[in-house]
Protein backbone atom coordinates (compact mmCIF):
# COMPACT_ATOMS: atom_id res chain seq x y z
CA UNK A 1 0.00 0.00 0.00
CA UNK A 2 2.85 3.29 0.43
CA UNK A 3 3.95 2.09 -2.63
CA UNK A 4 1.11 3.06 -4.28
CA UNK A 5 0.97 6.54 -2.24
CA UNK A 6 4.80 7.05 -3.66
CA UNK A 7 3.88 6.51 -7.65
CA UNK A 8 1.39 7.64 -9.76
CA UNK A 9 -1.74 7.57 -8.96
CA UNK A 10 -3.17 5.98 -12.17
CA UNK A 11 -4.06 2.10 -11.89
CA UNK A 12 -5.63 -0.36 -13.92
CA UNK A 13 -7.45 -3.60 -14.04
CA UNK A 14 -8.13 -6.38 -16.87
CA UNK A 15 -10.14 -9.14 -16.63
CA UNK A 16 -8.74 -12.66 -18.29
CA UNK A 17 -10.88 -12.55 -21.24
CA UNK A 18 -9.94 -9.22 -22.08
CA UNK A 19 -6.79 -10.68 -23.93
CA UNK A 20 -6.84 -8.09 -26.86
CA UNK A 21 -5.91 -4.86 -23.96
CA UNK A 22 -3.98 -6.69 -22.13
CA UNK A 23 -1.49 -6.76 -25.03
CA UNK A 24 -2.29 -2.90 -26.01
CA UNK A 25 -2.12 -1.56 -22.44
CA UNK A 26 1.02 -3.51 -21.60
CA UNK A 27 2.86 -1.22 -24.24
CA UNK A 28 1.50 1.95 -22.47
CA UNK A 29 3.75 1.40 -19.10
CA UNK A 30 0.36 1.62 -17.21
CA UNK A 31 0.90 0.04 -13.80
CA UNK A 32 -1.68 -2.90 -12.98
CA UNK A 33 -3.66 -2.53 -9.49
CA UNK A 34 -1.80 -4.49 -7.10
CA UNK A 35 -3.61 -6.88 -4.67
CA UNK A 36 -2.90 -6.56 -1.13
CA UNK A 37 -1.86 -9.29 1.82
CA UNK A 38 -4.53 -10.04 3.63
CA UNK A 39 -3.50 -12.85 5.86
CA UNK A 40 -1.54 -15.81 6.04
CA UNK A 41 0.25 -15.46 2.43
CA UNK A 42 -3.17 -14.72 0.98
CA UNK A 43 -3.53 -11.67 -1.57
CA UNK A 44 -6.92 -9.41 -2.48
CA UNK A 45 -8.03 -7.06 -4.37
CA UNK A 46 -8.06 -3.55 -2.20
CA UNK A 47 -10.47 -0.58 -3.57
CA UNK A 48 -10.37 1.69 -1.71
CA UNK A 49 -13.45 4.45 -2.07
CA UNK A 50 -14.31 1.98 -4.94
CA UNK A 51 -17.57 1.35 -4.52
CA UNK A 52 -19.14 -1.34 -6.48
CA UNK A 53 -15.60 -1.57 -8.69
CA UNK A 54 -14.38 -4.93 -7.13
CA UNK A 55 -17.40 -6.86 -7.10
CA UNK A 56 -18.61 -5.81 -11.00
CA UNK A 57 -14.84 -6.56 -11.70
CA UNK A 58 -15.15 -9.71 -10.11
CA UNK A 59 -18.53 -10.06 -11.49
CA UNK A 60 -16.84 -9.86 -15.06
CA UNK A 61 -14.00 -12.28 -14.15
CA UNK A 62 -15.97 -14.80 -13.03
CA UNK A 63 -18.86 -14.73 -16.11
CA UNK A 64 -15.65 -14.01 -18.28
CA UNK A 65 -16.57 -11.09 -19.46
CA UNK A 66 -13.74 -8.68 -20.95
CA UNK A 67 -13.68 -5.65 -18.80
CA UNK A 68 -10.92 -2.53 -18.34
CA UNK A 69 -11.31 -0.73 -15.44
CA UNK A 70 -9.18 2.54 -14.96
CA UNK A 71 -8.55 3.85 -11.62
CA UNK A 72 -7.05 6.93 -9.86
CA UNK A 73 -6.74 8.05 -6.60
CA UNK A 74 -7.93 11.07 -5.27
CA UNK A 75 -9.20 12.96 -2.48
CA UNK A 76 -12.69 14.02 -2.30
CA UNK A 77 -13.59 17.45 -3.67
CA UNK A 78 -13.62 19.49 -7.22
CA UNK A 79 -12.41 16.02 -9.26
CA UNK A 80 -12.29 17.29 -12.63
CA UNK A 81 -8.22 17.06 -12.98
CA UNK A 82 -8.75 13.74 -11.90
CA UNK A 83 -12.08 13.37 -14.42
CA UNK A 84 -9.84 14.35 -17.60
CA UNK A 85 -6.74 12.55 -16.48
CA UNK A 86 -8.78 9.28 -16.77
CA UNK A 87 -9.99 10.27 -20.18
CA UNK A 88 -6.80 10.92 -21.68
CA UNK A 89 -5.61 7.79 -20.22
CA UNK A 90 -8.47 5.86 -22.02
CA UNK A 91 -7.40 8.54 -25.02
CA UNK A 92 -3.92 6.61 -24.66
CA UNK A 93 -5.24 3.44 -25.31
CA UNK A 94 -7.77 3.95 -27.66
CA UNK A 95 -7.63 7.33 -29.28
CA UNK A 96 -10.75 8.11 -29.21
CA UNK A 97 -9.95 12.36 -29.59
CA UNK A 98 -7.39 13.48 -31.75
CA UNK A 99 -6.36 16.78 -30.74
CA UNK A 100 -3.42 18.05 -29.42
CA UNK A 101 -5.92 20.23 -27.45
CA UNK A 102 -6.94 17.87 -25.27
CA UNK A 103 -3.39 16.94 -23.74
CA UNK A 104 -3.73 17.17 -19.87
CA UNK A 105 -0.60 18.51 -18.41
Amino acid sequence: MPSMLRSAPFRYLISPAHKDAKQCISQLSWKEMEERAVGYGDRSLFLPGGGYTKKLFQACCEAEVPCVVLLLFCAEGNNIPEAMSIVDHLNQWKHYIVSDLFEVK
